[in-house]
């Protein structure tokens, strides 16, 4: 299991290769645009704000969902 116990192992995970894989794969999924503001009718890609891609369920609490696409959005 991904350790992401402390602030700073949770820092580790975020630069490693399997979450920038995963992260661009939710991005391309999303078409590159924030799906908060496409619920509310709004327009919001990477050319107009910096995109995240963060946790539905918290990644502190649920460390077995850090990879997986169903539990990340743009």
């Amino acid at each position: 299991m991904i350790d992401v116990s402390t602030p700073k192992a949770r820092h580790r995970f975020y630069g490693r290769s399997a979450w920038q894989t995963v992260r661009k794969q939710v991005l391309k999924r999303d078409n590159y645009e924030c799906v908060w503001c496409r619920q509310k009718g709004r327009v919001t890609t990477a050319k107009t704000a910096k995109l995240e891609v963060d946790h539905i369920k918290e990644l502190e609490y649920y460390p077995e969902l850090a990879l997986e696409p169903s539990n990340l959005r743009t």
